[in-house]
């Protein structure tokens, strides 16, 4: 289905250049998506005119329209949508195609937003209690604990860490570079010593453990000792990560669907606090 009209419109938006190439895209499918709905719920199924019916919009089809990609999908999504139908009875006015805009004064809807998480200092310190340090699985899971909601490191960045990267003696790391993380200077990550006390145990229960070595078997492609090793001896994964750290989420009472940035947040200001 095609319209002069559309055709147009995405023409002179791109001459603007007021916009990147994936919002003329994502234009393009919501119009289209937007001709197909109207077509449907204005005639009998058959597309007719599609520019007579365009130029015949009216404020409740797009309303309808809007209600309706609400209740099929994501809010966010619907108010793209929106915007899209928007910006497009917008051009139709200023071009003199429709006396007035159908979409003008058309609100979007607010999304939910995730409700704040309230976690306790004696709900971390259970949790950090529930690690055992005397088995490598515990102790592993604990230096990832503290890498990833003390320090603030990204679950891949966590997994593509190696042995070598750890200098104990200078309490620092090499990490790779992602976000905005303050405690990285040029790739170098400087541990507290909580984390470094983690570490060494953890690196101690490791060498010390007959299941788990630093053998060949455990180089991976790239040459590299891992610093995380799962069961079999190889890289742990960042869904593996991932999953372990939600088991623990569980266990500390909280919903697995809470994200880790959230969680991330609301350790670090209890550490401030504490």
């Amino acid at each position: 289905m095609s319209s002069r009209y559309i055709e147009d419109f995405l023409v002179s938006s791109r001459n603007g250049r007021t916009r990147s190439d994936n919002t003329f895209k994502a234009y393009q499918i919501d119009l289209e998506q937007f001709l197909v709905f109207l077509s449907i719920t204005r005639s009998t199924g058959t597309f007719g005119d599609i520019d007579a019916l365009l130029k015949d919009v009216q404020k409740g089809d797009i309303q309808t329209f809007f209600t309706y990609k609400c209740e099929e999908g994501s809010v966010k999504t619907a108010n793209r949508k929106l915007a899209a139908v928007r910006a497009f009875f917008r051009w139709m006015e200023e071009e003199g195609h429709v006396e007035s805009s159908p979409a003008k004064n058309l609100g979007f809807k607010t999304v939910s937003k995730d409700p704040v998480m309230e976690i306790t200092i004696d709900q971390v310190e259970d949790l950090i209690n529930s690690f055992d340090p005397s088995n490598v699985f515990g102790s592993r899971d604990l230096v990832i604990f503290f890498l990833l909601f003390r320090v603030g490191l990204t679950t891949t960045q966590v997994s593509d860490m190696n042995i070598r990267d750890v200098d104990l003696d200078k309490g620092i790391c090499t990490v790779k570079p992602r976000g905005k993380n303050k405690l990285l200077r040029d790739g170098i990550l400087l541990l507290d010593e909580v984390v470094l006390n983690a570490l060494r145990n953890y690196l101690n229960v490791l060498r010390e453990d007959e299941g788990f070595h630093f053998a060949s078997s455990s180089v991976d492609s790239g040459g590299c000792t891992p610093l995380f090793f799962n069961k079999d001896n190889g890289r742990l994964s960042t869904r593996s990560i991932r999953r372990r750290t939600t088991a623990h989420f569980l266990e500390l009472g909280l919903s697995e669907n809470v994200g880790m940035s959230v969680f991330r947040h609301a350790y670090q200001d209890l550490v401030k606090e504490k």
